[in-house]
């Protein structure tokens, strides 16, 4: 909950509502924190995709942000706001642009320093969210229910690591 819980939102920003979770969990290292300290778990999307998520504050000497996605028809894979990998069966030209790593790679982790966590995405969320309240615009917004989503996954994978069962994901009604 402490940290994997954005990974979770990412997750269902890019992959849709996640309909079942089996997940363990456990305090290893950090016995003083109220939340566990490493989590394994598999979510399994409505649209029948699969993904498995692992958050641990435990690792030496920490680990970036690591997403990857793959299938048939390609992988990407983004190390904190990086693309480090991305290969497709139907290349297109802009593909050599992103693999040349000039996209990106402003936003540091604190994985093994807290102290170097970049502020650099803060500040990009405060610049849109002025800048929405400039122009008026509501492109980008994000509404209190897409948080909601994020807790009500991290709450199913609690139930399944107390039931040791896949758990359904219970969603609430409509925040703003």
């Amino acid at each position: 909950m402490d940290q994997g819980i954005h990974a979770v939102d990412l997750l269902l920003w890019l992959g849709g509502k996640v309909q079942r979770v089996s997940a363990f969990s456990g305090k290893l290292v950090h016995t003083g924190i109220e939340v566990e300290d490493t989590l394994a778990g598999v979510l399994h999307y409505e649209n029948g995709a699969l993904a498995t998520i692992t958050a641990a504050t435990t690792c030496y000497p920490g680990l970036d942000f690591t997403l990857e996605i793959s299938g048939d028809q390609g992988t990407a894979i983004l190390v904190n706001d990086k693309i480090d990998y991305w290969r497709f069966v139907d290349e297109r030209p802009e593909d050599e642009v992103i693999r040349s790593g000039e996209i990106g790679g402003k936003v540091h982790g604190g994985s093994a320093d807290p102290k170097a966590i970049s502020c650099e995405g803060h500040r990009q969320q405060i610049a849109a969210f002025c800048q929405a309240i400039v122009s008026g615009s509501t492109e980008g917004l994000i509404l209190g229910s897409e948080a909601g989503e994020a807790a009500a996954v991290i709450e199913a994978a609690y139930r399944s690591v107390k039931t040791g069962s896949l758990e359904e994901v219970e969603y609430g009604g409509d925040l703003i």
